[in-house]
């Protein structure tokens, strides 16, 4: 009797097993709507001392949404900074991109807004479409590009 529950048992196990094996496995979903292609940033030395030193961040992403973006903004220590936001090698208006386009996107930290958004301290870029809500991007490295030294 004890060997006949075992075997049922076994066998059990032995049929979850190849069910569970031969399932399908779901692909997984980008929880972001866009790439990351290329990140870099620029500094403007001023000429005179007083004055202050300007970053230019450039972004290149490929847009994976159906859906355009609204907003952008590129959040560095805590800062937000909003981002122009074009089709890469072209002046198309945001309503003119369409999911697979290859965005270029602007920030300066002479543009900082205030912190009316929620406190992220990690560097991001983060969109937000007509129909969701903030979402995010780890921009993980940032080249630097040679420094412009104003005269």
């Amino acid at each position: 009797m004890k060997l006949f529950f075992q075997s049922i048992i076994l066998g059990g196990v032995i049929s979850l097993s190849l069910v569970a094996c031969g399932q399908s496995k779901k692909a997984a979903v980008s929880s972001t709507p866009a790439h990351l292609i290329q990140a870099s940033v620029k500094r403007t030395l001023p000429g005179r001392p007083e004055g202050n030193i300007e970053k230019k961040y450039r972004f290149l992403i490929r847009w994976q949404s159906s859906e355009k973006p609204e907003q952008a903004y590129f959040v560095n220590d805590g800062q937000w900074m909003p981002c122009a936001v074009n089709k890469f090698g072209s002046r198309y208006s945001t309503s003119e991109i369409k999911k697979g386009d290859t965005l270029q996107l602007i920030a300066s930290s002479s543009s900082v807004v205030s912190a009316m958004r929620p406190n992220i301290n990690s560097t991001n870029l983060i969109f937000k479409t007509s129909k969701s809500s903030w979402q995010t991007l780890l921009v993980s490295k940032i080249e630097k590009e040679p420094d412009v030294e104003m005269p």
